[in-house]
């Protein structure tokens, strides 16, 4: 039985930022953004031990790094191009030459979560830079006790969500992702989101009593895109569980 404290987890943030002639600028930023947010106490307080960063490895890498171990939850990110084929799989770009299904991004785990900012454009497709502008800053408390008890609660959301897998994307089947200098859209709007909600539920307590779940966060970004009459709406398919996954605790 999973207990919070003992829940075994690991995250793999995957990018690809195209190469010289499709090359997306925002992807090395989103890859450290989502680093540094989830060792946050905010973002769950995960251990650096804990994270693997990939950035234009191989299909065979992103396997190891998703299946070769068995774990309670497995969070997996990804920034960089994608496309849709016909029968409405999204597939990603984990370098210039080689791309998989975004299922393949799940690996193994009690819990699965996964986070897909790239276009899902339908092939044939010409690849070409994505652009737009926001920003957000993230802040959060790093006082022991208070990380202590992020991770503890963050365990028990893990816990309470009943496992299986979500997926979250940056856009609906058959559309484009922006992207900018400072990071994929979807993905600044995701972790401001975050990072500013996290630092307002901790702002009064000593310890952590909140969750961000994946929905009400990609519901944020929905309504902010929405706000700014972005043509990008996100996408979630969170299965049939009546809990979620959490995105961030304060």
């Amino acid at each position: 039985m999973l207990k919070p404290g003992c829940v075994t987890r690991r995250a793999v943030i995957v990018g690809s930022d195209g190469g010289p002639n499709n090359f997306l600028p925002g992807v090395t930023v989103d890859l450290a953004s989502y680093r540094s947010f989830l060792i946050s106490s905010a973002g769950g307080a995960w251990d650096l031990s804990e994270i693997t960063v990939l950035k234009d490895r191989s299909a065979w890498e992103l396997t190891w790094a998703t299946q070769a171990e068995e774990v309670d939850f497995r969070l997996t990110v990804f920034s960089g191009h994608g496309h849709a084929d016909q029968s409405g799989q999204t597939h990603v770009w984990i370098n210039p030459h080689e791309h998989v299904p975004v299922s393949q991004l799940a690996g193994n785990g009690w819990g699965q979560m996964v986070i897909a900012d790239s276009c899902r454009v339908v092939i044939p497709y010409q690849f070409q830079k994505r652009q737009a502008s926001v920003g957000g800053d993230l802040g959060w408390i790093e006082d022991p006790v208070y990380r202590r008890s992020c991770r503890l609660l963050y365990d028990e959301a893990i816990i309470q969500s009943g496992g299986g897998a979500s997926f979250a994307f940056s856009c609906e089947f058959g559309k484009q992702s922006a992207d900018t200098r400072q990071g994929g859209v979807f993905s600044q709007f995701l972790l401001g989101i975050a990072g500013s909600w996290a630092e307002a539920a901790g702002a009064y307590s000593p310890w952590a009593s909140q969750v961000l779940t994946l929905p009400s966060a990609v519901r944020g970004v929905h309504n902010a895109l929405a706000q700014r009459r972005s043509s990008q709406s996100p996408a979630l398919f969170n299965g049939r569980r009546r809990s979620s996954f959490p995105v961030a605790v304060g």
